[in-house]
């Protein structure tokens, strides 16, 4: 195993916890006010504050007041750190190799020809010996910090304290999550601090640039004019995003780019924008160096040589670190430059190496949370355990990131059956450091529970997870303990039985009528158990996400085919301004620096669809095709039946909730993105303006005045369809339209498809050099060399082509998702963008 050296951690040595209990107890509790804390004079600051906390917590537990010592007097010790501890006690401790972290816990007595009672709690002196104590009021006094603010103290001290003989040494020695932010937010700093050093999370390792960095460090705006090749060649021309901000380049993805990592003079600058901030922040022992957070890396033909060889863009970037790596060490010989594999990164080279002052920080951010990284059932997790492996051979300190929660606001992410065997991988593998990128309210979703979990595991990840997790809700939850757990259990079952992928980016398909209706019927019953009011508290702010749910959960679809209607029902919920008002009220913290509002409207728009709606189907039929068309539903096209093949090229709505068609497919007119995110349609209801057995015209009018139509017709002795979509402007000024075709067609499983463009010279595959491991993928492409485009779904055999007029077009889009709860690729048509003038129209 290689861990860190030097000044950031001392080496580690993993070891199974012995605690030893003999028949015989160790004190009786009518001895627990003669004992005394010792420390001496010379012991740490952080050993000290140990001292006092057992004095503290001594009190809690047992009601009785002990003295904090220099020297023992008369009585019963408890020494606290190494110093000052006569040589026959310390001789009793194996003490090599206990680091910064590590403890020992010993009971001494007459069985051991000790005249009186003596407890020693020694451990590394920067924190070892303070986890030591926190550790013994855990183990035998029965004390659970729970949250920043919630501690539980048991109401009676134990009859008498075993005897023990417990020494420990953590593996992972950076453990690291969001949670705490959010206390601090609240303007809770004291709080957050405290939580961490109870649940054994060591101090943030001190970063002097931290993730994502490489535009930080050679920002676009001073260098990209004088050194274009710094930054990565794509498509044959050197691309850099300029005067626009990082949390804009969502919007600009033509303008993403990397550095050019390959080129020995990208590595120069660096070391020199470096070494500045590295002498006036000498505290920092870790400097990031890493990879922006999207795609697109250098195609040039070094970086393409380099990555060639090593099978890997890992390849490209590693060399690149470790130049940096060699340039800073003479001069800060306790630093180190930590990169991400991630991504398309992720890969471990086949040769090259880290230098040994190099963190690698691997990512699991593409996995499937519903299932653990070992489970070979799941395709991305199976990908990712192949590099997680590959990793563990190549001698480096290692560092993780994990994500235990969904991005979205609010949203579930039932993953606890799948925290413990994660971790234990990440420990296998040898990993030394831990970051859980999590959601950083600890009021949001189980993040209380989350973070006392992981922390648990962290510290150990071989612990008792299930007791620790009973425990937790048990003492949190009080009267609503077994509704909470039921709860769980119920997200969980539904996410198995639905059988879907569920990354941090899920977008919650499987949430669904039932599954509020009945998680709803749960929190009722709880409300009505619990007694106390934080109680109360505490279950509304689990409650909240239930709320949430209601208002983007998939309907309940009621199809009558004998009158041709589709109703659509949704679950009752609040109305937008309703919860965000209750978000304020349950003190959950604004942060990132947006609003509850920004956040909220982010996913789920800036109006809630009605709870129920219902609609007509205009059916469009002939030899070839069947279409079934829902004008008061957004005018959606929601079935596309293909006689001759027998395929459902929109899935088959009579089948929309079951297993593997979670995702409600269909084919509708949407606000163009960025315009108004979420994308969304452009309209609620659609008048049938004209009606043939094989034709049909729709027509609604815009909140910006355009009025929109949409002409779909089936050729007559083809199995083509038709559509036109024109936007006129009858107002007195220039209108942007901000219109766009928007179909899911349905890929019948799990597949990523080829996107392939037609122009005079042939066909063209749009996704080539995508990887096979990216699920979800999307881009723009501008139509003018092209007169068709395609999707060709491999392993079903079959193509979706579509013709179009390029000259008539703004843009084409596409995107697909080939996780098993989506399966859709979209071909979209996106309208011009200049101003409609009064009185004119345009088509596409």
């Amino acid at each position: 195993m290689y861990v860190l050296r030097r000044v950031l951690f001392a080496l580690t040595i993993i070891a199974a916890p012995v605690l030893a209990h003999a028949s015989a107890d160790w004190a009786p509790a009518d001895s627990y006010g003669r004992f005394q804390v010792v420390v001496a004079d010379s012991a740490s600051d952080s050993e000290k504050y140990a001292a006092e906390e057992f004095k503290k917590y001594w009190k809690l537990t047992t009601g009785r007041d002990i003295p904090v010592l220099d020297k023992p007097a008369d009585g019963m010790t408890v020494w606290i750190g190494r110093d000052g501890v006569p040589d026959n006690l310390l001789s009793k401790l194996e003490l090599e190799g206990l680091g910064t972290d590590g403890l020992c816990i010993r009971t001494l007595g007459p069985e051991e020809g000790f005249a009186e009672r003596q407890l020693l709690i020694v451990g590394g002196r920067e924190r070892g010996t303070m986890y030591g104590v926190y550790e013994f009021f855990e183990r035998c006094m029965g004390v659970r910090w729970l949250t920043a603010g919630v501690t539980h103290i048991p109401e009676v001290a134990p009859a008498s304290l075993p005897r023990v003989d417990y020494r420990y040494v953590p593996q992972l020695l950076r453990r690291q999550t969001h949670y705490a932010q959010g206390v601090r937010a609240a303007g809770h700093p004291e709080e957050a601090a405290a939580i961490e050093r109870v649940q054994r999370l060591s101090p943030h390792v001190k970063f002097g640039l931290f993730v994502h960095t490489s535009f930080t460090i050679l920002p676009p705006e001073k260098y990209f004019a004088d050194h274009p090749e710094y930054y990565a060649e794509i498509n044959g021309k050197r691309v850099a995003p300029l005067d626009i901000t990082l949390e804009d380049m969502v919007l600009y993805p033509h303008l993403r780019s990397q550095l050019c990592y390959s080129n020995p003079e990208v590595a120069e600058a660096i070391v020199a924008e470096l070494l500045p901030r590295m002498r006036t922040n000498p505290s920092a022992t870790v400097w990031s160096v890493s990879q922006m957070d999207w795609l697109e890396h250098c195609e040039c033909a070094d970086c393409r040589a380099i990555d060639e060889r090593e099978g890997t863009p890992m390849g490209s970037l590693l060399t690149c670190i470790n130049r940096v790596a060699d340039a800073i060490k003479e001069e800060f010989p306790d630093n180190y430059i930590e990169t991400l594999a991630y991504q398309y990164t992720r890969k471990p080279p086949k040769k090259l190496r880290p230098r040994d002052n190099v963190i690698i920080s691997l990512c699991n951010i593409e996995c499937d949370f519903l299932r653990p990284m070992i489970d070979k059932s799941s395709a991305v997790n199976r990908a990712f355990c192949e590099d997680i492996r590959g990793w563990s051979k190549i001698p480096c300190t290692k560092f993780f990131w994990d994500y235990p929660d969904n991005v979205i606001l609010q949203a579930p992410s039932p993953n606890f059956h799948v925290m413990q065997p994660n971790m234990q991988l990440w420990a296998d593998c040898g990993f030394v450091g831990a970051y859980y990128c999590s959601n950083p309210n600890p009021t949001e979703e189980f993040g209380a529970l989350k973070a006392y979990l992981l922390a648990k595991l962290m510290w150990n990840p071989y612990c008792d997870f299930d007791k620790l997790k009973e425990e937790f809700i048990t003492l949190y939850y009080e009267e609503g303990a077994p509704y909470i757990t039921e709860y769980i259990d119920l997200l969980t079952q539904t996410l198995r039985k639905k059988d879907v992928e569920m990354n941090i980016f899920d977008t919650l398909e499987w949430v669904d009528f039932d599954l509020v209706t009945q998680s709803d019927a749960i929190f009722q019953r709880a409300f009505a158990a619990v007694r106390a009011p934080e109680v109360t508290l505490r279950l509304r702010q689990e409650y909240a996400s239930v709320q949430f749910q209601a208002m983007i959960a998939a309907p309940k679809l009621d199809l009558n085919l004998k009158e041709n209607r589709l109703t659509v029902m949704r679950p009752p919920c609040l109305g937008l301004n309703q919860y965000i008002d209750l978000l304020h009220e349950l003190g959950i913290p604004e942060l990132h620096g947006k609003t509850h509002r920004e956040n909220v409207e982010a996913w789920v728009g800036k109006a809630l669809p009605p709870r129920q709606q219902e609609s007509r189907i205009e059916v469009l039929e002939n030899d070839a095709t069947l279409l079934w068309v829902t004008p008061a539903l957004q005018g959606s096209i929601v079935r596309w039946y293909d006689k001759s093949t027998g395929l459902e090229l929109l899935d088959d709505i009579r089948s929309h909730g079951q297993v593997g068609h979670l995702h409600w497919h269909t084919w509708q007119d949407w606000v163009i993105s960025p315009e108004s995110p979420p994308e969304h349609p452009i309209a609620e209801e659609y008048d049938v303006t004209a009606k043939k057995a094989n034709s049909i015209t729709l027509e609604t009018v815009l909140s910006n005045g355009l009025i929109l139509e949409r002409r779909i017709r089936l050729v007559p002795g083809t199995r083509e369809v038709e559509v036109t979509l024109s936007v006129s402007n009858p107002t007195n000024s220039p209108v942007v339209p901000k219109v766009k075709l928007h179909p899911e067609f349905y890929t019948q499983d799990a597949s990523v498809p080829e996107i392939w463009a037609c122009a005079s010279t042939g066909w063209t595959q749009l996704n080539g050099d995508v990887s096979p491991d990216l699920n979800a993928f999307g881009a723009l492409v501008d139509p003018k060399p092209y007169v068709r485009w395609a999707a060709y779904i491999p392993k079903r055999g079959f193509t979706i082509v579509n013709e179009f007029n390029a000259r008539e077009l703004g843009s084409l889009f596409y995107f697909y998702n080939a996780q098993p709860s989506k399966r859709h690729v979209n071909l979209e048509i996106l309208m011009k963008q200049e101003p409609l003038e009064a009185g004119g129209r345009r088509a596409i």
